[in-house]
């Protein structure tokens, strides 16, 4: 009889001891997904959220660097861009920033990850992102990654540029120095209008700008430097392109030249191999001067 009420008692406690660890499994199981705050789209949003301001001067410092155009003198157009910007921003706040040149040794790359102005003709790849679409009266200001760019391809272009800048800068002086440039604001392009007749002509693939000068009473002169023989042809393309009607074309010993007109213009296009060179020449279109096309006219 005693065997038997061991064996009961040993059954009951077997039966408890099993409920009670079928009732701590229930209480420790992992939360079902629905029970679980998601929180991985937060982060995930605030991990890709990009930036939409340079914190320009913070504590009385900037990140800032100005880059200008290398073996330039200090009357270039770029350069005194880049020096008025300069002085205009420690005028204004006493924060003097740092200006260098575009010099890169064959084995260096530009680096993306540092924040600088480029003023001017600089070699750097967001410069020629940011001009992309400018005709040559243009100017812009331009956000591009973590670089400014300030730009314009005449003396007087570049001028209004380094004037945006300097506009977008001061209207966003804080009264404790702080200075926050928001990227909407760095997004300004414009046209100068002293040259605006330059916009009638696109841009040679390659090329920089030298200068412009009048040519005889009513012509104007486009002289570009660093021109390339394999981006003539595509230039006179792109005119064809914009409405002007080839009437003839000349070579002379690798010198080439062409002359174009619409209803407005008569274009004079010379490339000068030896100079590196291309000069275009604008003037009124005269019916009486020119007429026919190509095919009708040979030197």
């Amino acid at each position: 009889m005693k065997k038997k009420i061991s064996i009961i008692a040993l059954i009951l406690t077997l039966i408890i001891a099993l409920s009670l660890l079928v009732g701590c499994n229930e209480e420790t199981s992992a939360p079902s997904v629905t029970d679980v705050p998601d929180t991985s789209a937060e982060e995930t949003t605030a991990a890709i959220e990009a930036p939409t301001s340079f914190d320009f001067i913070v504590n009385g410092e900037t990140s800032f660097t100005i880059i200008r155009p290398k073996d330039l003198p200090s009357d270039d157009p770029s350069v005194a861009a880049a020096l008025k910007i300069r002085d205009e921003i420690e005028a204004a706040t006493g924060i003097t920033v740092t200006m260098l040149d575009d010099f890169k040794k064959d084995s260096e790359n530009f680096d993306g990850t540092t924040y600088e102005i480029l003023v001017g003709e600089t070699a750097y790849p967001q410069k020629a992102e940011a001009i992309a679409r400018l005709k040559y009266s243009d100017y812009t200001v331009k956000q591009v990654g973590n670089k400014i760019v300030v730009f314009g391809y005449t003396p007087e272009a570049m001028e209004c540029a380094a004037d945006a800048f300097i506009e977008i800068f001061k209207n966003n002086i804080a009264e404790d120095g702080t200075v926050i440039l928001p990227f909407e604001e760095l997004n300004v392009s414009g046209t100068d209008k002293e040259s605006a007749w330059l916009s009638n002509l696109p841009v040679y693939s390659g090329a920089t700008y030298s200068c412009t000068s009048d040519s005889d009473i009513d012509g104007k002169q486009l002289v570009l430097a660093n021109a390339h023989l394999n981006g003539y042809d595509a230039y006179i393309t792109e005119l064809e392109s914009m409405g002007y009607a080839k009437y003839t074309t000349n070579d002379i010993n690798g010198n080439l030249f062409a002359t174009l007109y619409n209803s407005e213009y008569t274009l004079n296009v010379g490339y000068y191999e030896k100079r590196g060179e291309c000069r275009i020449i604008m003037e009124p279109f005269t019916p009486k001067t020119l007429i026919g096309l190509e095919s009708d006219n040979k030197y």
